[in-house]
């Protein structure tokens, strides 16, 4: 089975086994995302309390760490991993200014080298007409001597490829990408849609940051944002999955304070998994 996802990011065939690259033998669209509205939607969504508040939900459940003071980050080196709601974080349609995109803002909390690897409908298992999955994206940099902090956004696809059929679970596709990244720092974030319905729902979505949480007992250097808690959902864009300007430029100002937030300067990490930046 192969879920899709309109024209800016698609899951791939049900994986067969854990650790393998699996193809999806289909067309399925294209990789760019969708250029910015001119009027941005506000869907409505019934409201969710799994990892935390979600939204436009009032009711916060459990509440990540935010510091009271901003801060910079202890990662000299960052890589962030996505798919494609990664996308606008680079691209010059959704973010004309350069200063807005993720890059810039990483530096702005204090790292130095930069490198985004961002690919629409990547997942951690399945590949898509060639391109690489997250594991490759990780074994390729890590194979050549990468050793600082990792940020991933990931997920999205992954959760819909269950819905699909998969049966590689959310915790093996965690593990598989974490084994690989091995002791380095890694912050994942959350991920949320404002469907209601198929495979990218949100209720799929849930599962996947439930699984994030679980994680973080088996992994020490893990820490998870918990974008699905702060993202509003007037940013976002009429596919009900990706973002507007306003939603990418928050994304990527938020990203990086989170990354400071979870690997602060002064060494030390927040004990909790969930972290969110300060406003």
């Amino acid at each position: 089975m192969i879920a899709l996802l309109g024209t800016a990011s698609l899951a791939a065939t049900a994986a067969t086994a854990p650790g393998a690259d699996q193809t999806d033998p289909g067309d399925a669209g294209g990789l760019e995302p969708p250029l910015p509205p001119k009027e941005t939607p506000t869907p409505t969504r019934e409201p969710s309390k799994t990892p935390g508040h979600r939204g436009d939900d009032p009711t916060p459940t459990p509440t990540p760490t935010t510091p009271s003071v901003p801060v910079t980050t202890s990662c000299e080196s960052v890589v962030h991993i996505g798919d494609s709601t990664s996308i606008g974080l680079m691209d010059k349609n959704y973010l004309p200014k350069k200063g807005d995109r993720i890059n810039a803002q990483y530096r702005k909390v204090g790292a130095k080298d930069v490198q985004t690897d961002i690919s629409g409908a990547r997942s951690i298992v399945e590949t898509w007409h060639g391109f690489p999955n997250a594991q490759t994206a990780v074994r390729e940099r890590i194979d050549k001597g990468y050793n600082g902090c990792w940020v991933v956004a990931m997920g999205t696809n992954d959760t819909a490829n269950q819905a699909a059929g998969s049966n590689v679970d959310s915790d093996q596709r965690i593990d598989l990408l974490m084994q690989a990244i091995g002791d380095h720092p890694t912050m994942w974030l959350t991920v949320r849609t404002l469907r209601t319905s198929g495979p990218y729902a949100e209720k799929q979505m849930q599962k996947w940051d439930d699984a994030l949480v679980r994680a973080c007992p088996r992994y020490p250097q893990m820490r998870v944002y918990d974008w699905a808690a702060q993202v509003k959902d007037s940013w976002f864009i009429d596919d009900k999955i990706h973002f507007t300007t306003p939603g990418y430029r928050e994304r990527a100002r938020r990203t990086a304070r989170a990354l400071a937030t979870a690997f602060p300067s002064n060494g030390v990490s927040p004990t909790e998994c969930l972290v969110a930046p300060p406003d």
